[in-house]
């Protein structure tokens, strides 16, 4: 069969198409057309494939969906995090840091009576980081004591500051700048011979947040008095001490109200501990300690009625035991 034959064999109407397009061409053209292999026609129900897109709209997509890529990228990296991740995040480092800086000191209010005794061991004063110890000097009739100069021995890990820095400061403040360690603390008071000498020590789970010094000598400005002040001795009752800051009072102390003047009183064993800023003339007591700001602390026998002086008046008090 020739090649025009074979392609007028084909079926459908391409067949006429065909055969138009091989009258037009030369005879060459035609042969080599006719050498080419038949395609096969398609099997029924088979949909041709349709050729690939072309054109610009084709290109507008693409870098459409590679600038989507691009972009989704930049957030990964920039923003790699969710809003809710960077909430429960920041919640975890402040937990965090929270319990590495966080720390629950146990605040002390002590007071302690010392003297000039050489031999007496020095007392302790016990500081925390972060926590501001404040240490005042009083003499025996409870008056501020002045302090002329003072000494620490690390001045790199502790700070130590008058809290009044007129010839009549009897108060300093001491901050440890370190996490751990200890020094010790020279006070030279007014008109004293001899030097005061504490030991202090950091302590990470409690500090003196308060801590009074009642020196047993009379200061420079000592209050008047016709005799010897009635304190106890260096050996003498630490209950004394105790009731007179007013904190951490022994197990087994029973507040006892008291009316009809300013005063606090507790019973403590078969003793009455009496606390006031006046006087008290009567009943008698077995002891007594001046402390700071004006007051003293009395032990006695439990009584209902009191006396205090005034301002030169005489005023009576009632204990509820």
């Amino acid at each position: 069969m020739s090649t025009s034959g074979a392609w007028r064999t084909a079926r459908g109407p391409a067949a006429g198409l065909v055969a138009a397009w091989l009258a037009c061409v030369p005879a060459a053209v035609a042969q080599d057309v006719g050498s080419l292999p038949s395609v096969p026609p398609l099997a029924p129900g088979t949909a041709a494939l349709a050729p690939p897109e072309a054109g610009p709209l084709a290109a507008e997509r693409g870098d459409a969906e590679n600038a989507d890529d691009e972009y989704a990228r930049a957030l990964r990296i920039l923003l790699p995090m969710s809003p809710e991740e960077i909430r429960r995040l920041r919640d975890l480092v402040q937990r965090n840091r929270d319990a590495i800086l966080s720390r629950d000191v146990m605040p002390l209010v002590v007071s302690t009576r010392i003297g000039f005794d050489p031999s007496a061991a020095p007392e302790t004063v016990i500081v925390s980081p972060g926590i501001a110890t404040a240490l005042s000097f009083v003499d025996a009739t409870g008056q501020p004591w002045p302090i002329s100069r003072h000494t620490i021995g690390d001045g790199s890990a502790f700070q130590v500051l008058r809290t009044d820095e007129s010839e009549g400061g009897h108060a300093l403040t001491i901050t440890p700048l370190l996490a751990a360690g200890g020094t010790n603390l020279v006070i030279h008071l007014q008109e004293a011979t001899m030097p005061l000498v504490f030991m202090v020590r950091i302590d990470a789970d409690r500090a003196h947040v308060r801590h009074d010094i009642l020196v047993s000598a009379l200061g420079p400005h000592a209050a008047p008095t016709g005799a010897e002040p009635r304190v106890i001795g260096q050996a003498g009752n630490p209950l004394l001490l105790v009731f007179l800051s007013g904190a951490d009072l022994p197990e087994g102390s029973t507040r006892v109200r008291v009316s009809g003047v300013e005063a606090e009183a507790w019973l403590h064993g078969d003793q009455m501990f009496l606390r006031s800023r006046h006087a008290l003339i009567s009943p008698s007591w077995s002891s007594s300690l001046a402390g700071p700001n004006d007051y003293q602390v009395w032990q006695l026998d439990p009584a209902s009625q009191l006396l205090f002086t005034i301002a030169g008046r005489v005023h009576r008090a009632r204990v509820d035991l």
